[in-house]
């Protein structure tokens, strides 16, 4: 029981130009490519890039697109230690771990690419 973090790639034609979803419409299959597990600071992260993109309610099992600007937004913000603390049930701890950070790069070169090839990033958590 926790916070699960996971990242979907899909082609950018499947899904228009929906920001935020509840689920993928019928037979469209994202590939997952990232997965974080109560890596809580990227988690608000992402939970403030969602209320600015017009979400409302509880950040919990919805999908979020992640554009350029904002791939290389968390880019900047991971690298100068500007990811705060997510307080949560079972969010795990305040300290952000090499691993988390070392992943965390890695998706961005991952979501970086797949953007340059006309996919759409999705950022989904599960609590």
């Amino acid at each position: 029981m926790g916070l699960d973090m996971y990242a979907f790639v899909t082609p950018s034609k499947d899904v228009g130009d929906v920001q935020i979803m509840e689920e993928f419409t019928a037979g469209v299959k994202p590939l997952k490519v990232a997965y974080w597990r109560k890596f809580n600071h990227l988690h608000g992260w992402m939970r403030k890039l969602y209320e600015k993109k017009g979400g409302i309610g509880e950040f919990n099992c919805v999908y979020l697109r992640l554009d350029a600007q904002d791939i290389e937004n968390m880019a900047n913000d991971l690298r100068s230690n500007k990811l705060t603390p997510e307080a949560g049930f079972f969010f795990g701890n305040d300290v952000i771990d090499q691993y988390d950070i070392d992943n965390t790069e890695r998706f961005i070169e991952l979501a970086i690419d797949a953007l340059v090839a006309d996919y759409a990033v999705f950022y989904y958590s599960w609590w």
